[in-house]
């Protein structure tokens, strides 16, 4: 079985902090600690296998170039959020549909839009029940300082 990872993007990001900075890869884009427990949790036990889920962008691979700084949420339709068509072709485009199961290591909004544009794989989400963002941060560090993956 052919298994991915999809992580939340996040609304802190490296040009926040150092603004002169021109486009970088995306896994170095995002600066949340919430993002990089998502990140660190996925290169450890996906690295070859998995991609950022951008509000903006779509489906955005780890060494893909973001241009430049941006404020867009799903939560807000002002800012423009990816509709739901272009995040299917997103996926489209990046392959995930290849995939037979889907591992949404993220927030609620974020497996449902993954669920949604890849409806023929088992999207799953790992964080699904662990309590608010503390503890999932909790038990995404433990997995990773233990070396276990978490069940899902």
């Amino acid at each position: 079985m052919k298994e991915f990872c999809v992580i939340g993007c996040g609304k802190n990001k490296v040009w926040d902090e150092e603004p002169e900075t021109g486009g970088i890869v995306a896994r170095l884009a995002y600066r949340g600690r919430y993002f990089e427990a998502c990140r660190e949790y996925v290169e450890n036990f996906y690295p070859e296998n998995w991609c950022i889920l951008s509000a903006k962008y779509g489906f955005i691979l780890p060494d893909e170039i973001i241009p430049g700084n941006y404020d867009c949420t799903f939560k807000n339709t002002e800012t423009n959020p990816i509709g739901a068509q272009a995040l299917s072709e997103s996926a489209g485009t990046k392959k995930l549909k290849e995939y037979d199961r889907i591992l949404v290591v993220a927030g609620k909004e974020y497996f449902e839009r993954t669920r949604r544009a890849i409806p023929q794989a088992v999207v799953i989400s790992v964080l699904e029940g662990r309590g608010p963002v503390g503890k999932q941060m909790q038990a995404l560090k433990k997995a990773v300082r233990q070396n276990i993956r978490m069940e899902v």
